[in-house]
């Protein structure tokens, strides 16, 4: 699941009409702001940004998926910050767990 959403579409933040990212790229390239051409609303990449509430499915696959999860892969996190600092505790005592990132972050206890 991609906790902050991905740059793959992009859509309108009053209608939600879907636009392809190259839309939004052409309009940031030429350091523009990308406007939706049914409402005016602004257009963004659906990803979460600082502030903005992560996407439902991040919640309900947790709840759905490390009952029964044997590989937990953790990617680009201090492990400082929540709702991403307790997914390491939320798996099995049998899982393995995986922890890639940039900068030593300290160790997973179980």
């Amino acid at each position: 699941v991609e906790a902050h959403g991905s740059y793959s579409i992009a859509h309108c933040i009053d209608c939600a009409k879907e636009y392809s990212i190259d839309y939004v790229k052409k309009f940031v390239f030429d350091d523009d702001i990308p406007r939706c051409e049914k409402c005016k609303g602004l257009v963004k990449p659906d990803i979460v940004f600082f502030g903005e509430s992560l996407p439902e499915r991040f919640f309900s696959m947790q709840k759905k998926d490390f009952v029964d999860c044997d590989l937990l892969i953790v990617m680009g996190t201090s492990l400082t910050v929540h709702p991403f600092a307790g997914l390491k505790d939320l798996v099995n005592d049998t899982c393995v767990r995986l922890l890639i990132n940039r900068e030593e972050v300290g160790k997973i206890d179980k």
